[in-house]
């Protein structure tokens, strides 16, 4: 009976204290939903007047039936792809090669208005991409394809809607269109399977070129900017992307604040159309689409219906009422559950099993100056901005890592061990200087400055010629003890850094060799310069084994610094000069694209080789072709 009275007592116990926390729970719910809902309307409430949802919205929103499709109006990026589904019109994607198509992203613009816009719009832009950024035109991405190399600017796309008047014969665009992967005229822009009521007037006709153009966007990933939303790095649609991922549509709220509103009240507010990146794959982004082109020409039809009460023909608040109609649910302010005011919609949802629209937020990655808290709005080095709109950026407004500085070269570091190649990146620097200009050091000098390192003296003589000239490799720039370059990135800015690695055993061999005694050779040698290795690598000894730990664990140092530390792995490259991979002119386009040589002053040939023979030092690299990659120095 005690056993049993005592199990009872233990139950009641566990009940209470499961009781406590259930009702607990729930208390924490009942408060936590309570807070979200504080936060979803204090967001909604500070929405811009005009940005809101509105009677003529709900309006829009009743009057929209998805087109037919009719086969004289079929088309699509390429032969696989649909232009409808099963009988509703979806709109036609531009044409644009495949292998454009499906890069990573493609950046894709749309040109309409006066030809003033033309000339201070659309050009200075299209420079800022050039000079500030860096990106090359069109033949340049593709050559560096073609070679296999995928940097900030290679991995990307652009293409371009224009007015025909901007671009032929004396028009203003006629030399930033080689900029561009593709050109379209605004004119040839695909046709539509129905009729409008009204005529779009001249006021919003640029405002339809752009939903059009969005329409049809020729990218399976496109990234549509406006000209006044300025890019911070080269690769500006990774970080984008990263936050993009399974989406339909990603854009930036009006207010920030939006952020907070996670049901479909997020659509009651008005999104961003500066900067919209399009899943062009997804059928439910295509449908969006074409339900967005319906609401702007109805709100036109509104217009002429209702003077006075329309707020006229405007993207944004097209593409709020598409955005709605894919929802999931039509709510109130107050979240207030309503029927969709449009059933056609999700009955086509509901037949093709397409699922509700999915879209991203990127907030705080798109913004104008003095809009957000905590940052400035704008490209620089404490802003969380990838892209800034409104204001074009200066070059000391930008993330060190992109800016250029115009007084000073471009400073490169071969920061590799010895016996990697050095001499021979030594040549490429040769060739990289005729080309852009600057100096390297004396040997003279550099071994004089390695030595006062060896010496334990401070870094004084190195940072000194550092200073004078832009090229340099061998030590002391990759003296291991020191890691100059962790002092390098912050001195200089701009700088770059050449990681020259080798297979670790073919190293250990290369060293051992080229530090024989000749028969006759009054220079230090044997086992007294490989002493002398040993502390500039840094090693415990000169065996195989210490040697190799030393190399290895330089290379994964330096390679964790850029990439963690600094987090900015562009201003590194590691290359093996001796893999065939390279051969063919694929490793010099790669270290052209590096540098910031153009294409056509690349050389297409192996790689140069140099031994331990000074005699080729300094000749073109047209004459000095890649013979082994057994004696790399």
């Amino acid at each position: 009976i005690k056993s049993k009275i005592a199990l009872l007592v233990v139950v009641v116990v566990v009940l209470l204290v499961v009781a406590n926390f259930v009702s607990s729970y729930h208390r924490y719910r009942t408060r936590t939903r309570k807070q979200d809902e504080l936060l979803i309307r204090d967001a909604l409430a500070h929405v811009p007047h005009g940005k809101g949802w509105y009677p003529e919205d709900t309006e829009v929103l009743k009057s929209i039936t998805l087109p037919r499709w009719q086969a004289k109006y079929g088309g699509g990026a390429s032969s696989s792809e649909i232009d409808r589904l099963g009988d509703i019109w979806l709109p036609p994607r531009l044409p644009i090669a495949d292998d454009i198509r499906t890069l990573e992203y493609g950046v894709l613009f749309c040109g309409s208005g006066p030809m003033k816009f033309a000339k201070n719009g659309i050009v200075p832009t299209i420079q800022y991409y050039r000079q500030t950024l860096g990106i090359r035109d069109a033949s340049e991405r593709a050559a560096l394809r073609k070679k296999g190399v995928y940097s900030g600017g290679s991995r990307q796309g652009f293409a371009l809607v224009a007015k025909r008047a901007f671009i032929e014969e004396d028009g203003p665009l006629k030399d930033v269109v080689s900029f561009f992967d593709a050109v379209y005229f605004v004119e040839d822009l695909p046709k539509y399977s129905f009729e409008w009521k009204n005529q779009t007037n001249s006021t919003a006709l640029i405002k339809a070129t752009k939903v059009h153009t969005m329409a049809s966007a020729p990218f399976d990933t496109t990234i549509m900017l406006d000209f006044d939303s300025f890019p911070c790095q080269p690769d500006f649609g990774l970080p984008l992307l990263e936050i993009f991922r399974n989406s339909d549509i990603g854009f930036a709220n009006v207010v920030s604040e939006m952020g907070y509103v996670k049901d479909s009240r997020h659509f009651l507010g008005e999104h961003s159309s500066a900067v919209v990146v399009l899943n062009m794959k997804s059928i439910r982004t295509r449908l969006l689409l074409a339900l967005y082109i319906q609401a702007f020409h109805l709100q036109g039809e509104l217009e002429f219906v209702q003077k006075g009460r329309s707020r006229g023909q405007r993207d944004q608040p097209a593409l709020k009422v598409a955005l709605q109609a894919m929802a999931e649910s039509f709510q109130t302010k107050d979240g207030q559950l309503l029927g969709i005011p449009n059933d056609s919609v999700r009955d086509v949802i509901s037949k093709h099993n397409l699922g509700f629209i999915q879209h991203s937020d990127f907030n705080p990655l798109v913004c104008r100056p003095l809009t957000h808290k905590g940052t400035k709005g704008e490209c620089s080095q404490d802003s969380s901005c990838v892209i800034a709109h409104k204001k074009m950026p200066q070059q000391q407004d930008l993330p060190e890592a992109v800016a250029a500085e115009p007084t000073i070269k471009l400073k490169l570091f071969g920061i590799g061990f010895k016996k990697t190649g050095t001499t021979s990146l030594d040549s490429i620097f040769h060739y990289v200087m005729d080309h852009m200009g600057g100096s390297r050091p004396p040997d003279s000098e550099r071994v004089r400055a390695m030595n006062n390192l060896m010496r334990g003296e401070d870094p004084t003589g190195a940072l000194t010629l550092a200073e004078k000239h832009h090229y340099f490799q061998d030590s002391p720039w990759c003296n291991e003890p020191q890691r100059l370059y962790r002092q390098l990135v912050s001195i200089y800015p701009t700088s770059k850094f050449i990681l020259t690695v080798r297979e670790p055993n073919k190293w250990y061999n290369s060293v051992r060799e080229s530090n024989k005694c000749p028969s006759k050779n009054g220079k230090i040698c044997g086992e007294r310069k490989m002493e002398k290795y040993r502390d500039i690598f840094n090693a415990n000894s000169t065996s195989r084994e210490d040697f190799i730990s030393a190399f290895e664990e330089h290379n994964l140092a330096i390679r964790d610094f850029f990439l963690r530390e600094l987090k900015q792995p562009d201003r590194l490259l590691e290359i093996d000069l001796t893999d065939e991979k390279y051969r063919d002119g694929v490793g010099w386009a790669i270290v052209c694209d590096f540098v910031g040589l153009s294409m056509q002053q690349c050389p297409t040939q192996d790689f140069p080789h140099e031994n331990k023979s000074k005699s080729h030092r300094g000749k073109s690299m047209e004459k000095a072709p890649l013979n082994s990659s057994s004696n790399y120095t």
